[in-house]
């Protein structure tokens, strides 16, 4: 079975640490990767992230809701790297 919002938020309470794949809020992966990506982010739940992008330019030119850039951005910078989106 998938796992839902709640079996994310126990692992998350254990210590378990998320990584988000960025080109997931894109739909790289499909709908309903997508989505889920997005609730996670939104519920605060990543704690890092990673991308196939290989360099800032591929993050830049991803369509991201302004919403969920906003959130991305705030990742980026809580790392204490800033790339120019």
């Amino acid at each position: 079975r998938y796992m839902d919002m709640d079996d994310y938020g126990r692992l998350v309470s254990m210590g378990v640490r998320l990584q988000l794949n960025l080109p997931s809020l894109s739909g790289f992966y499909g709908t309903t990767a997508m989505e889920k990506a997005q609730r996670l982010l939104e519920a605060g739940m990543y704690s890092c992230w990673g991308s196939d992008c290989h360099r800032g330019a591929g993050i830049r030119n991803m369509y991201l809701e302004r919403k969920l850039k906003k959130r991305v951005l705030e990742m980026v910078r809580n790392a204490g790297r800033d790339l120019p989106i």
